[in-house]
Order: structure tokens, then C-alpha cells, then sequence
């Protein structure tokens, strides 16, 4: 998409960039040696991206941008990757360059004075997301993009419905959506929650006694041995209550009690 915004002519044919990149009197006095190819890569990177922004074609220019940065990560590579994301309608991605031109460069340059113009133009584009938290070092991550740990800085999102996520070691995760429209900013803060851990559980433990397979552990042994003290009971009670007519059994001959009795 065409851009409705004023673009500076060095902002758009980002030959003038690339040619403040390898000129620069700073970059010169480096070694050949270590920067000499990684150099030479992002340079061919820049100048394919910039034929293919000529042509329109955005999102190969940006992929190319990207590569150069990743090269040779030179700040006023981002001006290139800036208007890429402008061009393809990205405005929290060209905000987030120009942003990060602005902070890796001294404020005493034409381009400087221009990425600030372009950022400004476009806060009315994006809208913010303001990160506030009593804890630092919780990761936060907005429509699962890292957007660094606390304190963050607040994040430029384009409009519509957003996630942030919180993460830390020891505490519940923390999500919550949002929907912003452009030129809105809202804040989320975030509350961590530890994470209860549970008291360990006592384990009752006890010594069986071990099986030696005795006749005196079988539940039928001690059904019959129950059954034996039940008749001999009954027989006991029928002695007490059937008075001297009780003759026991056997071969004695005995015929009362009597002579049973002194035998």
C-alpha cells in the first residue's frame, strides 16, 4: 500500500541511507579483516531490498532489509525496515524502527530529525499498551511477541484485539485480551499470584506379618475351630442340665455316672 504520509525522498530511495551507512568516517576506520564480509553481505542485502521497494514489492524488500540488519546490524539500517513496515501497513513495526533508530543514534542529524517527524505521524496509527507491575524480571510477551521483562517500556500495537501473557518461575501465568483502537493507549497490570505448593502427605506405614503359609492364617482353620467350641458347648450344657441319667459313650460298660466318675 501507498503511503498518505509525507515521506522525505531519503527516507524512501534508502540509497542515501545505505550510502551514510558505508561512508561514515567511523565505519571506515574499522577492520577490514572482521567486518570486511558480514559488510559486503548486508550491503548486497540493502541494495536488493531497495530495488524491490522500487517495484513494490514490500514484503521481499523487507525480508532483505532484515537480512542486512542481521549482517551488519547498523541503526540506520532500521530506517529501511521502517519504511517496509509502513509500506506493507504494519504501523506498530515501523514505529518500533523508527523508535529504535532514534534511540541508537545521536540526535544531531537529518535523519534523526526525520525518523522523529515519521514517529510522531504515526502515534495516531498505533495504539499503546502500557505494562505496569510491582515486580520486575516477569516476562511479558503481547500477542506472542516478547516484549521484554519488567519494567517495560509501553508497546506499540496496531488496532484491534491483542494477548498479553505474564510469565515468572514460582507464580500462576497471567493472560488477559484486549481490543485498542488507533491512537488509544491502556493499561494492564500485571498481578502474579505464587503459586501454592501443597504440604507433603503423610504415608502410614506398617509391618505385616510375613505369610509362612501356616494352616493357623487360613480363615477355614479357624471356622472349624469355632465351629469344634460351639458343640462343645452344647454338649457341656446338656451334661449340666441332664442330671444322673447322663451316660457317656464308649466301651467302659459303665452303667451310671457313678462308676464313670471313679474311672
Amino acid at each position: 500500500m501507498n503511503s498518505s504520509l509525507s515521506i522525505p525522498r531519503h527516507l524512501v530511495l534508502v540509497a542515501a541511507v545505505a550510502s551514510s551507512v558505508w561512508g561514515a568516517p567511523a565505519l571506515a576506520e574499522e577492520s577490514v579483516a572482521e567486518d570486511g564480509p558480514r559488510k559486503a553481505e548486508a550491503r548486497a542485502r540493502l541494495d536488493a531490498g531497495n530495488e524491490l521497494l522500487r517495484e513494490r514489492q514490500y514484503e521481499g524488500a523487507l525480508r532483505e532489509y532484515q537480512a542486512a540488519f542481521r549482517a551488519y546490524p547498523s541503526p540506520k539500517i532500521r530506517l529501511n525496515i521502517a519504511e517496509a513496515h509502513f509500506q506493507l501497513g504494519n504501523w506498530a513495526g515501523a514505529y518500533d524502527n523508527y523508535q529504535g533508530f532514534l534511540t541508537e543514534t545521536e540526535p544531531d542529524s537529518e535523519l534523526h530529525a526525520a525518523a522523529s517527524a515519521r514517529r510522531s505521524e504515526l502515534e495516531s496509527k498505533v495504539a499503546f499498551i502500557q505494562i505496569e507491575s510491582p515486580m520486575d524480571g516477569v516476562a511479558v510477551f503481547v500477542s506472542d511477541v516478547h516484549a521484554g521483562d519488567t519494567p517495560v517500556e509501553r508497546v506499540a500495537v496496531n488496532p484491534g484485539r491483542h494477548t498479553v501473557v505474564a510469565e515468572k518461575d514460582g507464580y500462576q501465568s497471567f493472560e488477559i485480551s484486549e481490543i485498542l483502537t488507533s491512537g488509544e493507549t491502556k493499561t494492564v497490570v500485571v498481578a502474579m499470584v505464587p503459586i501454592q505448593v501443597a504440604p507433603p502427605v503423610a504415608i502410614e506405614t506398617r509391618t505385616d506379618t510375613k505369610d509362612d503359609g501356616s494352616v493357623f492364617e487360613e480363615w477355614w482353620f479357624w471356622a472349624i475351630v469355632g465351629g469344634v467350641v460351639v458343640v462343645g458347648a452344647g454338649v457341656a450344657v446338656a451334661a449340666s442340665t441332664g442330671g444322673s441319667d447322663f451316660l457317656p459313650a464308649g466301651e467302659l460298660g459303665a452303667s451310671g455316672t457313678s462308676s464313670w466318675e471313679r474311672f
